[in-house]
């Protein structure tokens, strides 16, 4: 059926498809099986590719990612195929014909591993607003298999009908997605829809993103002079007495928790939909670019659903910020008031170190960059333990556990303030901290001196304000 030869160093060559395999590999039983059409008819001439959940099969716009080394190997004239790869549970197949039709089918241990290309599924996805946003993209992804990963995407340079072609049939979410700044120097993709769909052989299906009967929250988030904040973005997190409807779930599986997310438009509006009814919690963030920096601006505020309220009913919510709140702190203000308790229990309040140099580093165990700088602190707090200087580590650890294993772990020597993670910590929004690790360098008068600096030229600044009147 298939020419194959061997050479010493276990290399097989299968109908010109090369795989490299282990002693191990060689000597395991291969998967053999067929690959026929919707009516059982032999596929000659397709390619069968095998994936794990190590390895996934990874598709792309309906393209392959041909980089990945998948074992394949090509039908016969009687659609058989033999892959030179252990027999696992755990392995995807995947066919594809000439016309770049594909199917799937997980390993069966009994032996019937027969591919079947069914006629191709197409899915138009529709937008409440009509069309994507600036920046926002729609995602297709299979849920068929953890070894198969099968995304298809649409951008807002692409204008309406979003219709995705070509699609193995099964089941898919539907997402709606925008990059958002995140704190530090990153961005963030985050979900601002989601729906499901189940595609069936030969059939084409229209999908709705958003716009259900339910309620929908809308409003404006602006600035202290009524101007709109763009690129905001703005989430719903459901209280306990949230219940998600089942019917944006699929049939038989698992429901994803729904997504109430969006980001504001130019003018600062913003509108989420298919929001049931209870409480929220309604978070604004932004990263904010200015002259001397950046900073965050983060709003927090609750919003409420009434019971009553089942059908498509428009519930407004403004949000206006006064930008200056979030500013960075600058050198000469006065340093935020610390009355706190560090994790070995006693007592740190900043006011009682007047007349002495305080250094505060801000970190997380999350953050590599942090962790690479907890020794410089340690040696700093060395160098002046006999000297009028406190250096002093602020945890934004997500618990108290995880702050007290990490202080354990690289046995920091100074004290250590848990006063909650990132967004629940009030000294981290008193500093006007966005970005970790960051520091800062308290003089003795109680003012700011410096903010940011890291190794040397922190250990040069300490010195000078030990040494300043």
């Amino acid at each position: 059926m298939f020419r194959r030869t061997t050479c010493s160093f276990k290399c097989t060559v299968v109908m010109g498809a090369t795989l490299m395999l282990t002693a191990a590999t060689a000597m395991a039983e291969p998967i053999t099986g067929r690959v026929v059409n919707a009516v059982h008819t032999p596929v000659p001439g397709a390619i069968v590719y095998a994936g794990s959940p190590a390895q996934p099969i990874v598709i792309t716009n309906n393209t392959l990612h041909l980089g990945e080394r998948y074992p394949r190997a090509l039908t016969d004239k009687e659609g058989r195929f033999e892959l030179e790869v252990p027999s696992s549970a755990g392995v995807t197949l995947l066919a594809r014909d000439l016309e770049d039709r594909s199917g799937f089918q997980e390993y069966r241990t009994d032996g019937d591993n027969t591919i079947v290309i069914a006629d191709p599924a197409t899915v138009e996805a529709v937008l409440p607003a009509g069309e994507l946003k600036l920046g926002e993209n729609i995602d297709l992804i299979a849920q068929t298999s953890p070894a198969l990963r099968f995304t298809y995407q649409a951008s807002s340079r692409m204008k309406p009908p979003y219709v995705f072609r070509n699609l193995i049939p099964g089941d898919y979410r539907l997402e709606t997605t925008h990059q958002v700044p995140q704190v530090g120097c990153c961005f963030k993709k985050v979900t601002t829809r989601q729906v499901h769909a189940e595609l069936t052989p030969g059939r084409s299906k229209r999908v709705q993103l958003g716009g259900h009967n339910l309620p929908y929250v809308h409003g404006a988030i602006t600035d202290e002079i009524g101007d709109g904040l763009h690129g905001v973005w703005v989430r719903l997190i459901p209280n306990k007495d949230v219940r998600t409807p089942l019917a944006l779930s699929p049939k038989n599986a698992a429901p994803t928790p729904q997504v109430w997310s969006t980001v504001t438009e130019k003018d600062g509006a913003y509108q989420i939909d298919d929001v049931p009814p209870g409480s929220y919690t309604l978070r604004a963030f932004r990263r904010l670019a200015m002259n001397t920096g950046s900073h965050t601006l983060e709003a927090v505020d609750s919003v409420t659903i009434p019971k009553d309220q089942v059908s498509r009913t428009p519930i407004r919510h403004d949000i206006q910020v006064d930008l200056s709140d979030f500013a960075p702190l600058r050198k000469g203000d006065m340093a935020p008031p610390i009355n706190a308790t560090t994790l070995a229990g006693g007592p740190f309040q900043l006011a009682e170190h007047e007349g002495q140099v305080v250094v505060l580093h801000f970190y997380a165990a999350w953050c590599s960059p942090c962790v690479e700088t907890i020794g410089d602190f340690n040696a700093l707090a060395d160098a002046y333990s006999n000297q009028p200087v406190t250096v002093v580590a602020i945890s934004l650890d997500e618990s108290e556990a995880e702050a007290r294993a990490f202080a354990d772990e690289h046995a920091i020597n100074h004290p250590i303030v848990y006063q909650g993670s990132w967004s629940k910590n009030a000294i981290r929004e008193a500093y006007r901290v966005n970005a970790i690790p960051f520091t800062v360098l308290i003089a003795k008068d109680g003012t700011i001196r410096h903010q940011n600096l890291h190794g040397e030229l922190l250990r040069d600044q300490v010195a000078e304000a030990l040494s300043a009147p």
